[in-house]
């Protein structure tokens, strides 16, 4: 992606439910022509604590053949420990991830997961290459969407 997009309040308004989520991202130019509907379990979350928290788990857009995955998750509730668990679950998956968390999409959690090296950030679960999943998070609330 290569130009800026200017965005609209309506844009971020009409954020209430997955397709609308998907057409969002498909205006910022990801492709999501190969929307994916995942399962707890094919994500690797396996948290039994975790697993009846995911209302739906999916794929809805890409950039660049799958270098950065923006994935929506319907939770029960949004929580530190739920985003926690999620994360780790991806920390052994190749590429970067844009998570966007939602419950009843009165507010969104947008959560980067980025590689982080030793050294550069508090320790906590590493993968082989010796890099941990470090998220992000960026909240938006249905009254700064509505406002």
């Amino acid at each position: 992606m290569h130009e800026d997009r200017d965005l609209r309040p309506s844009d971020i308004q009409a954020l209430s439910n997955r397709d609308n989520l998907a057409a969002f991202w498909g205006r910022l130019g990801y492709n999501v022509d190969a929307r994916l509907a995942q399962t707890p379990q094919a994500m690797g979350i396996t948290a039994d604590t975790l697993q009846p928290q995911i209302c739906h788990i999916e794929r809805i857009a890409d950039q660049e053949n799958g270098t950065l995955q923006v994935y929506l998750v319907e939770l029960q509730s949004l929580t530190q420990g739920n985003l926690q668990g999620i994360a780790r679950a991806f920390r052994n998956r190749a590429g970067q991830f844009l998570l966007i968390l939602a419950s009843d999409y009165e507010e969104l959690d947008f959560v980067l997961l980025e590689r982080v090296l030793p050294g550069t950030a508090e320790s906590g679960d590493r993968d082989a290459a010796g890099e941990h999943p470090a998220p992000r998070a960026h909240s938006q609330s249905a009254q700064s969407r509505h406002g």
